[in-house]
């Protein structure tokens, strides 16, 4: 038999997109800026080199748009 898992349960019992959330939220994946750029910023106050502009400007419109549906 196979092992029962909180993920294996989340795609059982849910639908995309919502599966899609879950399933991210749990395994935990994410971006991490390089040491010497997170202390850079903490010495000079200032996360303009830890944001990347486009890509926000893109995922505000993705969030806007998928809201519209």
């Amino acid at each position: 038999a196979s092992q029962r898992t909180l993920e294996t349960d989340i795609i059982k019992e849910t639908k995309p997109p919502y599966e899609q959330l879950l399933v991210a939220l749990l395994q935990g994946k994410r971006d991490e800026d390089p040491l010497e750029l997170v202390e850079e910023a903490v010495r000079t106050r200032s996360t303009s080199r830890l944001i990347n502009r486009s890509q926000v400007d893109k995922d505000v419109e993705d969030l806007y748009y998928a809201g519209e549906k």
